[in-house]
């Protein structure tokens, strides 16, 4: 369900959002700023996965844990299943 909402933007980026909607970029504005923030929240997301992920590495029973899944799947490296 879409709402209606105010905010203030500088002119620069109204004028720049108005010429990227004029040129074909966007159908309107309110899409415009609908495709701009769902991006900027996917690279938020993305960026929480990524410190996630650091957090992890840095973490000696994270790291015991992945290196003995890794050896579990040793023997399974020359079984020959990608041999062709």
């Amino acid at each position: 369900m879409k709402q209606k909402v105010t905010y203030q933007l500088d002119a620069e980026v109204l004028q720049a959002v108005r010429q990227a909607v004029d040129s074909g970029k966007a159908r309107t504005m309110s899409e415009f700023v609908q495709i701009a923030l769902e991006r900027h929240l996917a690279e938020l997301r993305r960026a929480a996965i990524r410190e996630n992920i650091r957090e992890a590495c840095a973490d000696p029973l994270f790291r015991e844990d992945v290196r003995e899944v890794q050896a579990s799947y040793e023997a399974t490296a020359d079984d020959g299943i990608n041999d062709r």
